[in-house]
């Protein structure tokens, strides 16, 4: 439940609102749908402005729904992400495992034959493979269990809302691990049963069977393979939209003027009588190149809704957006590269001039230069502005960027005695590691040595409007490497196998005068054939995937051919590093010696 404080919502204050919620229990077996439906008949009324009184209408919602009330974020949708991500790699590791052990199995065929015949029963066999495949397994348990440690600190760090707990995962890992023995004990049964349907004569004559088992072997490695090409494509997709939406925050500034940009909050009774006296040291210093009082910092323009603006002509619709406004010294648009289109910039002596962005521009009739805009901001009485200049569109609704990309935007000159104000400074390149500490003890002069100061640069601005996709990014990163690698693993393995199997094919070609280089190709073949199926079944789902990620942007990057091809040609080299030592070993293998082993 959502309802006001009267102390704060006073018509006489400037801020006259603000919201908490309120806890209702309601008596067990109440309807809340039809208690709703009964609140909607009853509207509570506060001030809205001096004149105005608004209603609002109460409505309950249950604890279990309490988040459909706030904005999602990443860790909003972290436990899907997280389950998904997991879920992929620990497909790819099972199918590893899998071929691991029936490979085991399908090579000891000939031994679990003699076996049987010298009175070995089919649960003796049964133990003998279990424990085998059991001791890789617990290797792996112990490892997780390692990593889970050392990786807990770092996931609680990333998120200051929730912590994990040690025990509960050491619990959950602990019934993952007795869940994976049972799995590996059904395969093992699975597989002797199988085993047992072999008489001995098929036995001592395996490569039929052995054969067999190829396709499914085959089958595993290219779901392996998609599953790579899934995070491979997600990295690279997400890496490009997280760097177009920095692109558009930061106006298209390098990575030196995004980290020689600082924002240095001097808001605070303890500071406000020391303005003057700390912009006079900055302007003073000769490593400091541009210094701008700003309301707003890096955060973006303040709205200004329907009342809080007017211009002679303006329509109804016009009338009833939202525009943005920004008060700043006119230094602010060589500081984000903002280029003026047309008319000029006002002086720092002008107070009743200002210029407007493209987005603004474009809501007129006509070339809005000379115009008279009054605008009412901080619950001020309307103040004239005649614009006097057009400059470039730069992301200013920074908490609404998804949704829409530019507002249409004011810039004012900077008030006298304001209430807020932050210092944007540029500063040379070589001074940006020393400036933060500098700074913050400066202000430490004024405030008392608890009170926090707030100096961050350009780059770390943009960086917390792009943490999600940084987030996910360093996600898919991480989990592309380990899927990739057990992935390899699993391909040189199935490599090994299928070399060790046609050894005698291998010499037979040999003997009638197939040179290392066929022999390679006849097996890489089936390699790059296994890869191509692979991208083709994985790229339409990346596809639709990222068209419905990112359908949530205002301002999105585009979907080539060209990242596809990266990606195929990046996967086959991969690969082939993989493979290529074990497939020339074989190509270069004495006929001779084969012959004679066999």
């Amino acid at each position: 439940l959502n309802t006001t404080n009267e102390a704060i919502c006073s018509p006489d204050r400037y801020i006259y609102y603000d919201g908490f919620n309120s806890f209702v229990k309601i008596k067990p077996g109440i309807n809340i749908d039809k208690l709703n439906e009964k609140l909607k008949k009853s509207t509570l009324k506060y001030p809205k402005n001096k004149n105005e009184i608004a209603e609002s209408i109460v409505q309950l919602k249950p604890l279990t729904k309490r988040d459909t009330l706030y904005k999602r974020n990443f860790f909003s949708d972290s436990g899907s992400i997280f389950f998904i991500i997991g879920l992929l790699v620990l497909l790819t590791a099972l199918f590893n495992y899998v071929l691991f052990i029936i490979g085991r199995m399908m090579n000891r065929i000939k031994e679990c034959g003699i076996r049987q015949v010298n009175g070995a029963t089919k649960y003796s066999i049964f133990y003998l493979l279990f424990i085998e495949a059991s001791i890789a397994f617990l290797i792996a348990c112990t490892c997780s269990f390692t990593i889970a440690e050392l990786a807990i600190p770092h996931i609680n760090s990333l998120n200051p809302d929730f912590s994990i707990d040690n025990s509960y995962v050491v619990q959950l890992l602990t019934q993952y691990s007795i869940i994976g023995l049972g799995g590996i004990a059904l395969l093992c049964l699975i597989v002797i049963h199988n085993l047992g349907k072999i008489s001995l004569i098929q036995s001592l004559f395996s490569n039929q069977i052995i054969r067999r088992h190829s396709v499914l072997r085959n089958i595993f490695i290219s779901i392996q393979l998609v599953i790579c090409f899934l995070f491979l494509g997600t990295t690279w997709f997400v890496k490009q939209q997280s760097d177009l939406i920095e692109y558009r925050l930061t106006n298209g500034l390098s990575e030196t003027d995004k980290t020689s940009t600082f924002d240095v909050s001097l808001n605070g009774d303890k500071l406000t009588p020391h303005r003057p006296e700390i912009l006079q040291k900055l302007r003073q210093d000769p490593k400091v190149e541009i210094v701008c009082r700003n309301g707003m910092g890096f955060s973006g323009a303040w709205q200004l809704r329907e009342g809080s603006f007017s211009w002679e002509g303006i329509s109804d619709e016009v009338a009833k957006s939202t525009m943005g406004h920004i008060y700043t010294d006119p230094s602010f648009f060589e500081l984000v590269n903002q280029k003026l289109r047309d008319g000029r910039l006002y002086s720092s002596e002008e107070t009743d001039k200002a210029v407007v962005n493209e987005s603004f521009a474009r809501l007129f009739n006509r070339n809005p230069i000379g115009m008279q805009i009054n605008v009412r901001y901080w619950g001020t009485e309307m103040s004239n502005f005649q614009v006097v200049g057009i400059v470039s569109d730069f992301m200013n609704n920074r908490h609404e960027m998804n949704t829409r990309p530019v507002l249409p935007c004011i810039y004012m000159p900077f008030p006298k005695n304001s209430l807020n104000m932050s210092c944007l400074v540029k500063i040379k390149p070589e001074y940006r590691k020393e400036f933060p500490e500098i700074m913050k003890a400066e202000l430490s002069k004024y405030v008392n040595q608890a009170t926090p100061t707030y100096i961050f640069s350009m780059k770390d601005d943009s960086g917390f409007y792009v943490s999600r996709e940084q987030n996910i990014f360093k996600l898919t990163t991480i989990f592309s490497i380990i899927s990739i690698i057990i992935s390899l693993l699993g391909i040189y393995a199935s490599v090994t196998l299928s070399t060790d199997r046609r050894k005698k094919e291998v010499a037979i070609r040999k003997i009638n005068g197939a040179t290392p280089a066929t022999i390679v190709h006849m097996f890489c073949k089936s390699n790059l054939l296994q890869l191509f199926v692979s991208a083709c079944i994985a790229f339409p789902i990346l596809i639709l995937l990222l068209k419905s990620w990112l359908e949530s942007y205002a301002e999105r990057i585009s979907i080539g051919i060209l990242p596809f091809i990266l990606i195929f040609l990046l996967m086959a080299v991969i690969v082939a590093i993989t493979i290529i030592w074990q497939l020339w070993r074989i190509a270069r293998i004495n006929p001779a010696e084969v012959i004679k082993s066999e």
